[in-house]
């Protein structure tokens, strides 16, 4: 919970700063509660002199110089978050051998990767949009458009700007970057997909032939269970299961293993090799016939010999030719992951975690194959919220290139979700939506005044700032009606007849008396006129002393192997056949 959590609030955050910009970039005439939701979203840009604090004070400075403190504060902030992992440093080299040998070093250095990863993050939208912003130069009048005061030409604004530019327009990517790589990340994820794709690709040889022993040692999800150790790996398959269940929790010697395709043997690699699994993939969708026509040459092909005989190939080629095509037929969504053997981050393996501890709040919340998403984003964000201003101002082609860059990330979105969990990924996509009508609307700036009075400006304000305020209530509607859903599933089960309370629901288990008529003698006829009479009863729990203290349900009376009747339950029918004569 606490992953989704914070994945929402990184995607409410990305829709709030790319909302805070638009009046920045684009001429857009919003509606009056739309203009005021616009303005309260500033927020999140974290602009320090719209603090109130600080904005009489930055009354009195010039462009020139608060671009300077735009650009100054993040270092300062930056090196206050490093000040601890300094001091530790310090200490590490005044009382041990070197920089790095107090014990609490490497934490407090994730520490630090950690907050000024999340801190770049957050900042990276108003830094970029405040350092190009001081580079659009009004050409009609050689003045900067973002102050008309300052000439184009200034030249402390172009020093400062190109700083900036080089700090932060290009550095925060470049440096993420740089820190995905530090940590392994790259690397840890291309191992997690190889043993995923290797899986699915056992997993489905195993399904082809069930008959087939090569492959014992993996299940029926593809999972290696070998008892043997592995190549790439210093413990067993069990060991490691044992050393990675510290939450309770059975996880598979599978894609979240050491295990690669150069453990397994020549006969196995050769079974993969040979085997013709276009035949196994059965073609969907309107271009069936043609894959069906690709299976057939393919299978030709391979009857042939021509791709799939392996014989003179060494180990290392049969283990490129397996994986290369466990990854096409991935690739080309022939294969796909069973929730088995999907590959997700594990916070149990100790690569990973040494990762996620330093980097989680960069990669963790994505796809394993998506791990580079965070830069994807933060280009996305720049490009909408800084270089789109470079486009002609005050034009329908620049609202136009901001609709085509939204319509175009929601599309993608959909049909790649870049989030692990489904209700982030659904938000994300959600924002681009909401984005692209905000503009539309937009649009109405650069239609002629004659045909904007045609216009309901009231009914499209409540629309478009119900759009805006869906974007931050739609998480919470979801959590709450699930919190719902489930408190009362949780009461209803609580609400469930007990261990006693089971009403039975044959009215062949149990003789229920009915009144008595007639005189005495035509009572006792009705009496033993029970004559095979199936009834329930369980000898055994009869038989136990707990079952002779049981209260009897109101109104049913059991008959005993002697043909008596008398009251009690009968919670394990057994039926027999009580015959009195």
């Amino acid at each position: 919970k606490t992953e989704r959590v914070s994945g929402l609030l990184k995607v409410q955050l990305t829709f709030f700063q790319i909302l805070h910009t638009i009046p920045w970039t684009m001429r857009v005439l919003f509606p009056p509660r739309v203009a005021k939701a616009v303005e309260y979203s500033s927020i999140s840009a974290l602009n320090i002199f719209n603090f109130p604090s600080l904005s009489c004070v930055a009354a009195g400075l010039s462009y020139s110089e608060k671009l300077s403190i735009t650009i100054m504060a993040p270092i300062a902030v930056l090196v206050l978050l490093a000040s601890p992992t300094f001091a530790v440093a310090v200490l590490g080299r005044v009382r041990g051998t070197s920089w790095t040998s107090h014990a609490r070093f490497e934490m407090a250095l994730k520490q630090l990767t950690s907050a000024s990863a999340l801190f770049l993050y957050v900042i990276y939208p108003f830094e970029s949009l405040s350092i190009l912003q001081s580079l659009r130069c009004d050409g009609d009048f050689d003045r900067l458009r973002i102050d008309y005061s300052v000439p184009c030409n200034d030249p402390a604004v172009t020093v400062w700007a190109t700083v900036g530019v080089i700090l932060y327009v290009i550095g925060i990517p470049v440096f993420l970057s740089f820190l995905l790589w530090a940590y392994g990340v790259p690397g840890l994820a291309r191992d997690k997909i190889s043993r995923a794709e290797l899986s699915a690709l056992i997993a489905l040889y195993k399904r082809a032939v069930p008959d087939q022993t090569t492959f014992k040692d993996f299940d029926q999800n593809g999972t290696f269970e070998g008892h043997k150790k592995s190549k790439s790996s210093e413990e067993s398959p069990t060991t490691s299961v044992e050393n990675f269940n510290q939450h309770g929790t059975f996880e598979k010697w599978s894609a979240r293993s050491k295990f690669q395709a150069s453990d397994l043997s020549e006969s196995q690699l050769r079974r993969l090799c040979e085997f013709d699994f276009e035949k196994k993939l059965t073609p969907r969708g309107p271009d069936a016939s043609k894959n069906a026509k690709k299976s057939s040459s393919s299978a030709k092909s391979t009857s042939e010999g021509k791709s799939g005989d392996v014989t003179g190939l060494s180990h290392a080629e049969k283990v490129s030719h397996v994986m290369y095509t466990a990854h096409s037929y991935v690739w080309k969504k022939k294969l796909v992951f069973d929730s088995d053997i999907s590959p997700v981050w594990n916070y149990d393996d100790l690569g990973e975690r040494h990762a996620i501890d330093g980097l989680g709040m960069v990669f963790k919340h994505y796809k394993v194959e998506k791990y580079w998403f965070e830069i994807i984003d933060m280009l996305s964000k720049l490009f909408l919220t800084g270089i789109i201003a470079y486009i002609e101002y005050d034009s329908a082609d620049q609202l136009l290139f901001f609709i085509l860059t939204t319509a175009a990330m929601h599309v993608y979105l959909s049909k790649a979700p870049a989030y692990e969990n489904t209700a982030v990924a659904g938000l994300h996509e959600y924002i681009f939506a909401v984005l692209s009508i905000l503009l539309l609307f937009g649009l109405t700036a650069v239609i002629p005044d004659s045909y904007k009075n045609s216009l309901s400006y009231d009914t499209t304000d409540i629309f478009l700032v119900f759009l805006v305020v869906s974007v931050f209530l739609l998480p919470i509607v979801r959590f709450l009606y699930k919190w719902l859903h489930e408190r009362m599933n949780s009461t209803s089960t609580s609400k469930s007849p007990g261990e006693h309370s089971e009403a039975p629901t044959q009215a062949s288990h149990f003789v229920s008396p009915e009144p008595m008529v007639g005189t005495g003698a035509q009572r006792d006829a009705q009496e033993l006129d029970v004559s095979s009479v199936a009834v329930a009863v369980d000898m055994r729990e009869l038989s136990s002393p707990r079952a002779l203290q049981d209260p009897p349900p109101p109104g049913m009376v059991e008959a005993t192997p002697t043909g008596d009747v008398e009251v009690g339950t009968a919670p394990r029918p057994v039926f027999i056949d009580v015959g009195i004569m």
